[in-house]
């Protein structure tokens, strides 16, 4: 990641089901697929990151880049990995090729969710 942006924290509002705003700048949650707006469960998937964010401090540090040039980023409420909680929830799924298989473990755990149906796309 570029020296330009730094570890942030401070309160989070989620934006959709992968990306959150913290200290005025936008990230998109490392190593996760999620519904988009327009599939099923999008909304749920969006509610579960709202909740996960409920009103604590979350540090995220910038790991990448995605397509879109947002600052791709491991996000943390506490002790808690946002997108492991959020795969773990069935909310998300793991993305193998940008996570290395780390929510892979939740994954294969995770109740059947909102994201049970989102397909991987072909760089995850």
């Amino acid at each position: 990641m570029p020296a330009e942006l730094g570890e942030v924290t401070g309160r989070a509002t989620a934006i959709d089901a992968t990306k959150l705003k913290v200290g005025g700048q936008v990230f998109r949650l490392f190593g996760i697929v999620a519904p988009r707006a327009s599939d099923f469960g999008a909304q749920d998937s969006y509610q579960a990151l709202v909740r996960v964010l409920a009103s604590r401090d979350t540090r995220c540090v910038p790991m990448a880049r995605s397509w879109e040039g947002l600052p791709v980023a491991r996000c943390f409420v506490g002790q808690g990995d946002v997108s492991r909680q959020l795969v773990a929830g069935g909310y998300a799924r793991d993305c193998p090729r940008q996570s290395g298989s780390a929510y892979e473990p939740a994954e294969r755990y995770q109740p059947p969710g909102p994201a049970a149906w989102t397909p991987l796309p072909g760089d995850c």
